[in-house]
């Protein structure tokens, strides 16, 4: 060893240096071997750390779905407790938007459907259940409820029932004239709704009650322009639902096999359900959007024997008929139902008829059922015409009527119809024999009044066109350049500004995304087809009258036509100005 000052030579155990007095301090080797090893143990203690850390989030994180599902479950099983079975319903529901897998949500859902009397429900969750998540606990439930309904069903059959005297009263259909059903709804927002509002409630409606397995039909029920919507989920057991709309809420009518009749003049549903050893006739009104099952008829075996379908009028087969509540006797039941009978029927069978499947979503399927119920004849159709009336009076040697501060002059308007019904008007119209009139009060700036002092901005009223238009002449427009073409085309035709635009921002939202639109003005066929006759109490009749009326059909590629003119239009004295339009829907 060595003086780290001089570098003298050092004898072992010496703790200053002989030469220059330098003291020696030796170091602890166990303290040396000592820090070493805590040196190395701060590598692997961090990487410790820090894959605690990790883990720990990562746990945090599956903790906090963990405890929102238990929380969700505990919120959904109190309201089961506490008997409130809608609630419970949605909070099961949202439950399964956290957990799709969650066992417990699918039958605490199925009980609470069970609890509603909606048994139906109840097995088509089950059955979703089992498919999601191949539980034996669910398969269980399942087979029960299936068990609890086919009791239920032999219950109501078992025993015979002998019917009372109570005589049942013979329905008297309704005295109108049998009126066809109509192909395309009038989108002109009816008093029901408008049919474009149905197609998203039955979507919405869907997407809340039913899965993705089923197929969906559009039809047309009750004679209005409001479509219904058939969902069927396949087979016998499962069923098929009909949906209903009146302008504000759905309602639903269970169908026991997906097929059925409906007599249009009599608006009623006809149902026959049956197995291989009963049979369950029920006759079905929609009355104020609502289904309302009326009369019901069930005929049983006496041994129950499977020996193929029974008859519903064999005389040996137990009976039960009920009308409007009361209990009624066979022959009074099926005269009655015969009654009902125009031989205006339309037969709906789901096996045979092209339905729509949910791949897109349950909105693309509702509405491309509803597409398909428009095209389903594979003919031309006319779309509705929504015309708008203008009324430009010159006030002066006349009587006037003030009215918010404007002088007007009383106006008395008709419009006559040979072929066709006039489906919605604003005022409403008087009709008698074809011809429909208003009577109103126009100021020279065009403002309508009623008699009760209420605005208008014009006359409009509406209909449906048989389909049929000259396209010799007209126009082929990109969809992109419609509203352009529409403006300067209605502008040289005559049309103010306020005329046109209103125009243009009707028929827009239609036209602008097809790749073309050809267009075609039918302004002297309208005005024969419809003759219109405006007069003050005097006699005096309009100088000027432009009415135009535009038919059009989307189209993907571009047509050639012999460009349409007209004759300049020129505003003088008492002014009516009219527009709409139709459309004509090729299926290709």
């Amino acid at each position: 060893m060595f003086c780290r000052k001089c570098g003298a030579a050092m004898g072992e155990g010496d703790v200053f240096c002989a030469v220059c007095g330098e003291r020696i301090t030796m170091p602890d080797v166990t303290e040396v071997k000592k820090k070493k090893r805590i040196g190395l143990w701060l590598i692997p203690a961090a990487l410790i750390l820090m894959t605690a850390l990790i883990l720990g989030i990562v746990f945090a994180s599956r903790a906090g779905k963990a405890a929102k599902i238990a929380e969700q479950l505990s919120i959904a099983e109190r309201y089961l407790d506490e008997l409130d079975y809608d609630k419970a319903v949605a909070a099961f529901k949202e439950l399964l938007e956290i957990d799709p897998l969650n066992e417990d949500a699918y039958l605490g859902l199925a009980e609470a459907y069970i609890a509603l009397q909606e048994d139906d429900k109840a097995e088509r969750i089950l059955k979703k259940g089992y498919d999601k998540t191949d539980s034996r606990e669910i398969k269980k439930e399942l087979e029960r409820l299936e068990e609890h309904i086919r009791k239920q069903e032999a219950e109501s059959l078992s025993a015979a029932v002998t019917p009372t005297s109570t005589p049942v009263p013979t329905p008297t259909p309704e005295p109108v004239p049998y009126v066809p059903q109509v192909i395309i709804p009038d989108d002109g927002r009816p008093a029901k709704g408008d049919p474009f509002d149905a197609v998203a409630a039955y979507a919405r409606y869907a997407e809340s009650n039913f899965g993705e397995d089923y197929k969906v039909y559009c039809i047309y029920l009750n004679n209005d322009s409001i479509p219904e919507a058939v969902y069927d989920f396949g087979d016998a057991a499962s069923g098929a639902v009909i949906l209903t709309y009146d302008g504000g809420n759905v309602d639903s009518y269970y169908l026991n096999r997906g097929e059925f009749s409906y007599e249009e003049v009599t608006n009623t549903l006809f149902v026959d359900s049956y197995h291989s050893d009963w049979e369950v006739f029920e006759a079905v009104k929609i009355v104020s959007g609502k289904f309302n099952g009326f009369a019901k008829g069930s005929c049983g075996l006496a041994d129950n024997s499977s020996i193929g379908k029974p008859d519903l009028y064999e005389n040996d087969a137990y009976w039960t008929a009920e009308w409007d509540g009361n209990e009624v006797s066979r022959k009074d039941f099926t005269s009655a139902v015969e009654s009902l009978k125009t031989g205006h029927t339309l037969t709906y069978n789901m096996a045979y008829t092209y339905g729509i499947e949910p791949d897109y979503g349950h909105e693309a399927a509702v509405n491309n059922a509803y597409y398909d119920l428009r095209y389903r004849w594979g003919e031309e159709i006319g779309g509705k015409e929504k015309p708008n009336l203008y009324l430009y009076p010159e006030i002066g040697g006349q009587p006037v009527k003030e009215i918010n501060g404007k002088e007007t002059v009383e106006l008395r308007v008709s419009l006559r119809m040979e072929n066709d019904r006039m489906a919605a008007s604003w005022p409403v119209a008087e009709e008698a024999e074809g011809t429909y009139r208003w009577n109103v009060y126009a100021a020279e700036d065009g403002t309508l009044y009623d008699a009760g002092g209420n605005e208008y901005s014009y006359i409009f009223w509406d209909t449906m066109r048989d389909g049929e238009a000259d396209f010799s002449e007209g126009f082929c427009v990109r969809g992109c350049d419609t509203a352009e073409f529409l403006r300067e085309t209605l502008s040289g035709m005559g049309l103010t500004p306020r005329e046109y635009n209103e125009f243009i921002v009707y028929w827009l939202p239609r036209m602008k995304d097809n790749p073309y639109n050809i267009i075609s003005f039918q302004n002297d066929s309208y005005a024969a087809d419809y003759p219109l006759e405006i007069e003050d109490p005097a006699g005096n009749t309009p100088d000027s009258v432009l009415r135009v009326m535009m038919a059009w059909k989307p189209s993907r590629e571009k047509a050639e036509l012999r460009a349409q003119s007209f004759e300049p239009f020129e505003r003088k004295g008492f002014v009516v100005v009219e527009w709409g339009g139709y459309e004509i829907d090729e299926r290709d």
